[in-house]
């Protein structure tokens, strides 16, 4: 079979990256040695593996035998992977899920014959990657990691950001307390250099969390341009969501202006739920961190809209905004299986919140001092039940309570 030069170079590159995956699992006879053992020299199998070219097309059909793999080259599925990749692209930039959905299906079924032969079966298994992760949040396995790696690495093929969007959603997991860890993932993966600017929407989360709030607001105004002059209007949103945390830790400043302008987006665009309630979270937050209580309440309400689940700490900040308000306090009832999936501090005071309004007070105080008090550390949590303690005490008269609620605290803090 007369197989192109530039495909041959390719494929190469894919030997190389599938033996030292096995030869990873101590699978001896994936050595250098080994594996080129009666095919070729070692020096012939690096260069192969490098990306070089071999003189006989019958030195990669016995390297591939031995990884089980069958040697080809099919222009006619080269050009259908072509566009399809393309599209793909284009919707995990326009996070067009539906559409991405329907472009991974239709590979998978066209590269079903052809998942046996070296090349074609990595597709295949891109594809199938991307429709479990963006179906079903299906992460990729250690495997899937080192090829991916791999691809990088070797810079095998030019959809390069592909491969970081399925890496980065496995290895992020890692980072969560680690930021220095954050930021070494962020460079391995370079997303400061990709073609899919949705990408870079990653590094705004890392400048949040690392409170570079400057590097942060410089990003946030560079891709508000491109989102704009793109009509991307479903990423630019994305965009606004990290500007309004960012003014609710590091400004002074009202968002009023920026609430105008995200309304102005949603009026004239679909918008998928999922990120309209996303963006009225964290419109909502930003006003209960202001102690607005009236309007995080009102866009509290708005997003229960679009959000058919449950969370429950948006219920108990909901429940506060109502207390603040001297509203009656009205909270969704969840089942016990759904409630037991959260820690233990948010489970008590969602209960206290659901209490029957004719359970005493001091049984209330009670609750809140034994139950409560040992287990929040989080400073809008202790804000929360400081005023509900105080309301409470104002009415029994009972201020040691009050007093200890305070001293705990400063033991615990000190």
């Amino acid at each position: 079979m007369n197989v192109s030069r530039d495909r041959l170079s390719v494929i190469g590159k894919l030997i190389g990256i599938y033996r030292e995956e096995r030869r990873g699992n101590t699978q001896n006879s994936f050595t250098l040695k080994k594996f080129c053992d009666g095919i070729c020299s070692i020096n012939t199998l690096k260069n192969i593996e490098a990306g070089g070219l071999s003189r006989s097309e019958d030195v990669y059909i016995e390297l591939l035998d031995k990884l089980d793999l069958k040697f080809g080259e099919f222009p006619i599925v080269d050009d259908e992977i072509e566009k399809l990749i393309k599209g793909i692209l284009r919707d995990i930039e326009y996070f067009q899920i539906q559409s991405l959905l329907h472009a991974c299906n239709r590979g998978i079924r066209l590269l079903e014959n052809f998942k046996g032969y070296v090349y074609y079966g990595e597709f295949y298994y891109i594809l199938k990657d991307l429709y479990n992760y963006y179906k079903s949040d299906i992460l990729i396995n250690e495997k899937r990691i080192y090829v991916y790696e791999g691809l990088l690495n070797n810079d095998v093929f030019v959809w390069n950001d592909v491969f970081k969007v399925l890496l980065f959603a496995k290895l992020k997991i890692e980072c969560k307390t680690d930021l220095k860890k954050y930021y070494n993932l962020i460079e391995k993966l370079n997303l400061l250099n990709v073609n899919l600017s949705c990408l870079k929407i990653i590094v705004l989360h890392y400048y949040l969390v690392s409170e570079e709030y400057l590097e942060m607001f410089t990003m946030i105004s560079e891709l508000k341009c491109i989102f704009r002059q793109s009509k991307n209007f479903i990423r630019l949103i994305d965009v606004y969501n990290y500007e309004i945390i960012m003014y609710s830790y590091a400004s002074n400043k009202g968002i009023d202006s920026v609430v105008n302008e995200v309304n102005e987006i949603l009026k004239g665009n679909e918008i998928p739920n999922i990120k309209i309630y996303e963006l009225y979270s964290n419109i909502a937050s930003y006003y209960h961190h202001r102690k607005d209580y009236e309007k995080a309440l009102e866009y509290f309400n708005l997003m229960l809209d679009y959000y058919d689940g449950v969370f429950v700490p948006h219920l108990i900040y909901i429940a506060d905004c109502q207390n603040h308000l001297d509203l009656p306090i009205k909270m969704t009832v969840i089942e016990k299986g759904v409630l037991s999936g959260y820690p233990i501090e948010i489970r008590m005071m969602y209960k206290y919140f659901s209490l029957d309004e004719n359970v005493p007070d001091f049984v209330k105080q009670n609750f809140i001092i034994k139950r409560i008090l040992p287990k929040i550390t989080d400073d809008i949590d202790i804000d929360i039940f400081r005023f509900e303690l105080t309301k409470l005490v104002e009415r029994t008269g009972h201020y040691k309570s009050l007093h200890y609620f305070e001293h705990f605290l400063n033991t615990k803090l000190s």
